[in-house]
């Protein structure tokens, strides 16, 4: 399966597009951003959390059990230096995920 998307940015905004659903990263205004959507780093997290929801159910069914829902806690790690020009003082890899 090949998932397709269509974006568009301008600044830190970022508008995607998916079978008619819309998603928007933005940052917020500490960041340069305008606020209007979560942030790159908490949307991959989320993501991370809807593709592991989306295998529990797909094992769930295939074991015939009845998954009534998660709830999920996923927290990531990022040093915003090195994003505002501050790389000598900013750590070069993630830190956790």
């Amino acid at each position: 399966m090949i998932e397709n998307i269509t974006a568009f940015s301008k600044g830190m905004y970022t508008e995607g597009t998916s079978h008619g659903h819309k998603v928007i990263i933005d940052e917020p205004a500490s960041m340069g951003g305008t606020d209007k959507g979560a942030n790159p780093l908490a949307t991959l997290l989320i993501s991370l959390a809807g593709c592991e929801n989306a295998i529990a159910n797909f094992v769930a069914k295939e074991i015939n059990f009845d998954l009534q829902g998660i709830d999920f806690e996923v927290s990531g790690d990022i040093d915003p230096r090195g994003m505002m020009g501050k790389r000598e003082s900013a750590r070069i890899s993630r830190k956790s995920l």
